[in-house]
Formats: C-alpha cells, sequence, structure tokens
C-alpha cells in the first residue's frame, strides 16, 4: 500500500511484494560457509551438558562433508527476481530517501510512507 507522495515504479512494487522474508542468494561462498559453521558451533552450545560430549564428535565428522561442499554449491536461479529487478529496486530506494517502507500491524502488507 503506497500512503506516501511518492510514485512507485511496477518493478519496484513486484520485489516489494514479496515481503521481508525474501532474499537473494549471497555470491560470497566463503561468508556462507562461516556462517553455517558459527550456526552450527552455537547449535552445540544449546544441547544439554550431559549430551553434548557423546554426540559432539560424533556429529561433527558427519557434517564434515556437508562443509566441504558449501563452497562448490551453485543455489537454484529464482525466476521471480533477477538481478536487475533487484537493482532498480535499490537505485530506487537510494534516489528516495525520504521513503519508507514497513509491514502493516494486522496484514502481511508493505505499506510506504513519506518520512516527513
Amino acid at each position: 500500500v503506497n500512503l506516501s507522495t511518492v510514485m512507485i515504479p511496477e518493478n519496484v512494487q513486484k520485489v516489494l511484494q514479496l515481503g521481508e522474508n525474501f532474499s537473494m542468494p549471497t555470491l560470497n561462498k566463503n561468508e556462507v560457509t562461516i556462517e553455517f559453521i558459527k550456526n552450527f558451533e552455537n547449535s552445540f552450545k544449546k544441547l544439554p551438558v550431559h549430551v553434548r560430549p557423546h554426540i559432539e564428535t560424533h556429529i561433527r565428522n558427519r557434517s564434515a562433508h556437508i562443509i566441504n561442499k558449501l563452497p562448490s554449491y551453485t543455489p537454484p536461479r529464482n525466476p521471480l527476481i533477477s538481478t536487475v529487478l533487484m537493482r532498480s529496486t535499490k537505485d530506487f530506494l537510494k534516489n528516495n530517501t525520504n521513503l519508507i517502507l514497513t509491514r502493516s500491524d494486522k496484514e502481511n502488507v508493505t505499506v510506504a510512507l513519506d518520512r516527513d
């Protein structure tokens, strides 16, 4: 819903309609691997202390091949959105700094408001 004075182009609206849970895959494979390992290690800290020593090594050994394959993994292309649409949306938002995008309280709707 556009409650601002800014006219939002149709191609930008298409990207914004995808919602806040939509994300483009990252191209930085090292970052993905490091984040995966950090999340993995953080999950171990959540295990009960009496269980951790017994299964930690076993899980690490079984997951090593997954971690080794992460840098060579190529995510599937998303036909819903292209890099061109993302670039035009980013440029639009950079050029319209007075525009605020937020989610409505009760519905799964993105709302555009003027900052002033």
